[in-house]
Parts: structure tokens; sequence; C-alpha cells
């Protein structure tokens, strides 16, 4: 039974460090977890959730459908 206790806020801080990241979802369909950097007119610049100290990759926002935030808020769509 303590163990359960012990492994209890364990389980919830995994559960909320997953859903404090932003998604990209591509119009193919993919999703990308991220951390967001930049958002220019032609590219979307981001970390890797996986490895937020990692290089920065770039993305056309043309290939961009949507970026829901951590913070819960969406973005527009991006491309026309």
């Amino acid at each position: 039974m303590k163990k359960i206790y012990f492994c209890l806020p364990a389980i919830l801080t995994g559960v909320l460090q997953l859903s404090a990241q932003d998604i990209i979802t591509k119009c193919n369909g993919e999703e990308i977890a991220a951390k967001v950097a930049e958002i220019g007119d032609t590219q979307i610049k981001y970390r890797k959730y996986e490895n937020a100290q990692g290089p920065l990759y770039t993305l056309p926002a043309s290939e961009v459908f949507l970026i829901r935030f951590e913070e819960d808020r969406k973005s527009t769509r991006l491309n026309s």
C-alpha cells in the first residue's frame, strides 16, 4: 500500500509533463511534440520536446496546419 502512495505523485508528475508541450500538426496529419521557438511568415522554428536543449529545427509554414500551445491556445490555420 505504501508503494502506491509513493508512485502516485510520480505518475501524476509524468502525466502533467506530457501535457506541457506544444503540438505542431502538419497538413498531412503528422503531429510533432515540440517547444515552438519562433513563428515567422514562411517558417516555424522549434525544438523537439524530448530534447529541449537540442538543435533548432525549421519547418516551412506551408506544411503546418495548426499549432496547439501548452497554454491550450490554438493558432489559426497557418497556410491558406
